[in-house]
């Protein structure tokens, strides 16, 4: 998760809307700590949702 924070702390991130989060362990991770780590950093105009592995990921429109 702290890798993953780093990462997006070195990228632009002003044109990013959405950011899906994928790959979750469900043996080594939780969503709680991947929110922890990561949405103080999206702000309130980016949406972060988060792909597992039972249920993948929402259905989302790409403009």
């Amino acid at each position: 998760n702290r890798q993953a924070a780093d990462l997006l702390l070195a990228l632009d991130l002003s044109r990013l809307k959405t950011l899906v989060i994928g790959h979750i362990s469900a043996k080594n991770n939780d969503v709680s700590l991947i929110k922890a780590a990561i949405e103080p950093l999206c702000g309130e105009d980016i949406v972060l949702s988060f792909a597992d592995q039972e249920s993948g990921s929402p259905w989302m429109e790409i403009k």
